[in-house]
């Protein structure tokens, strides 16, 4: 007889299921030992501004650092300084991560994670750009060897 209104509601208000099961635990200890009046429940709705706040920082926190592995980006910021400020290396980071927070992540996603956010360092950038550059010229070269050749 009862039916199951949890998605509707969670749409009418803007959340997703879980914010919305999330929103229902924190309000009802908001309310709970409080004199139930109209004003009460009003003030009780800033919970929900906390829930869609907490999700616009989480989206552009996501939005910031592009990826999808979920423990880069619960140890992102970690990686980032310990990559940028420590000078410590992919391999050296996976090692740490290891044993720091017991998360494996192979040295190859976190080296994927810092060339897709330009987040290497200037020295690696630099070489890669020298070696595109020589590619480059390696095949400008040959191009003109084959047109001389057939000329």
């Amino acid at each position: 007889m009862f039916k199951n209104y949890t998605k509707k509601y969670a749409q009418m208000m803007g959340l997703t299921e879980e914010e919305y099961a999330d929103f229902l635990k924190r309000y009802m200890y908001y309310l709970l030992g409080r004199k139930i009046t109209k004003q009460t429940i009003d003030n009780g709705f800033f919970i929900v501004e906390e829930i869609i706040e907490k999700r616009e920082k989480l989206k552009k926190n996501n939005l910031k650092y592009a990826t999808k592995h979920p423990l880069i980006l619960r140890y992102r910021d970690e990686i980032i300084e310990l990559y940028q400020e420590e000078k410590y290396g992919e391999k050296a980071i996976s090692n740490i991560m290891k044993a720091n927070h017991k998360a494996t992540i192979s040295a190859h996603q976190i080296r994927y994670f810092l060339e897709k956010n330009n987040l290497l360092r200037y020295e690696k950038k630099k070489a890669r750009e020298d070696k595109l550059h020589r590619e480059i010229e390696n095949m400008v070269l040959e191009n003109l060897k084959i047109g001389t050749r057939d000329g």
